[in-house]
């Protein structure tokens, strides 16, 4: 039986949300469902109007003079001596393994790092990429260090997929992202709701690794800001901590702005693009004992339009082609298509270039000048 969440889960007041004339929501979805509603011209764009990207606190003040590496371990101190309960979601990329080296090298020890694996058509492991060549080896060496913690692996089955699809289209398409094969971990809830009892009985924490900085320069100075985008829709996921920023992050997310703004090349600072701040970037994991390096460093321009059905990664691909290598897989995704068609056909100012399958448009939280602190 899967039971469907519609309301906000948490422990934390300082979630991310969309504010719709004055209400919350954390679907954008139906955030943006809710303030079509509110239009009252035929100008397409009024919609843009009615909805904003909130992030509910800010970073400003000087370089802090601790080192990253230290800040990391100070961050997973902190979640460890504030909740009864920590669970890393890994996946076996960059950003969840930095979170759990940090944990690591901070000498506490998390109670669960949890995965869900996902089958949307047939099961066959070896569309599940990252798992398989990253965290298969980041949890080897974790049950040496940790020999007492929960390590747990949720499936995602192809009747799940197909039950959402037949029985809570609107749901589904509320907390994913547009790519047919998409889920997050609040369908893992749903799904396994005994999650959610231990949670409610136990302070928890789901710590996920969390948000891009996105940082540049105008005329009043460096400020930093949110897209929507990376996180991934989940914004109503139960229970979550992301590590690298929220409120109680001000150190850590001031050092790596500061890191950020001395790697940009000086020759640009009197007008600079705005840039992502990935912190799987290699110039951000100083702090790591393991010995080799895992990940290698990339330059991006910020960008708010990235995703959707198009995106073209390994990942994605590989998920797709098990999506259609059964007949309840290829039924799953064609009801999703038409689904997304149907919106496209409503409501193409929604996304970008006009057409579903370059994902919704991003939408920015306001900039921060995080160096105006005085």
């Amino acid at each position: 039986m899967i039971n469907k969440i519609t309301s906000k889960l948490s422990n934390r007041s300082d979630d991310p949300y969309y504010d719709v004339d004055g209400e919350i929501h954390y679907s954008k979805y139906q955030a943006l469902c809710k303030a079509q509603s509110l239009c009252v011209t035929p100008d397409p764009n009024e919609v843009w109007g009615h909805i904003k990207f909130v992030v509910p606190y800010e970073h400003k003040g000087p370089e802090p003079s601790q080192s990253l590496r230290e800040l990391y371990m100070e961050r997973a101190r902190h979640i460890r001596q504030n909740n009864e309960y920590v669970r890393i979601w890994g996946s076996g990329g960059a950003d969840s393994t930095h979170v759990i080296l940090a944990f690591k090298e901070a000498g506490v020890v998390p109670d669960e790092i949890a995965t869900y694996i996902q089958y949307p058509g047939i099961i066959d492991l070896s569309q599940n990429i990252e798992v398989n060549n990253g965290l298969r080896e980041v949890v080897r060496q974790a049950r040496q260090w940790w020999p007492k913690v929960k390590m747990k692996t949720y499936d995602i089955l192809p009747e799940h997929y197909n039950w959402y699809v037949e029985n809570a289209l609107e749901h589904w398409l509320s907390y994913t992202e547009l790519i047919p094969q998409a889920l997050n971990w609040q369908m893992v809830y749903e799904i396994y709701p005994e999650l959610i009892e231990n949670d409610q009985t136990l302070k928890t924490a789901n710590i996920y690794s969390g948000p891009n900085l996105s940082m540049g320069r105008d005329a009043t100075g460096w400020y930093y800001m949110f897209i929507d985008k990376p996180f991934n829709e989940q914004l109503n996921a139960p229970f979550q901590t992301f590590f690298f920023s929220d409120s109680d992050t001000d150190k850590m997310s001031l050092k790596m702005l500061y890191t950020m703004k001395k790697s940009l090349d000086p020759s640009n600072r009197a007008q600079y693009d705005q840039h992502d701040l990935m912190v799987k970037d290699d110039t951000l994991l100083e702090y790591f004992s393991i010995g080799t390096k895992m990940f290698a460093q990339k330059q991006r321009k910020g960008r708010n339009d990235s995703g959707g059905i198009l995106c073209s990664d390994a990942k994605s691909l590989l998920r797709f082609g098990n999506a259609i290598s059964s007949t309840m897989g290829q039924k799953t995704v064609i009801k999703l298509l038409a689904k997304y068609y149907e919106l496209h056909q409503r409501f193409p100012h929604w996304f970008n270039n006009g057409h579903v399958v370059h994902d919704y448009i991003g939408l920015c939280s306001k900039k921060v000048y995080f160096e105006k602190y005085q």
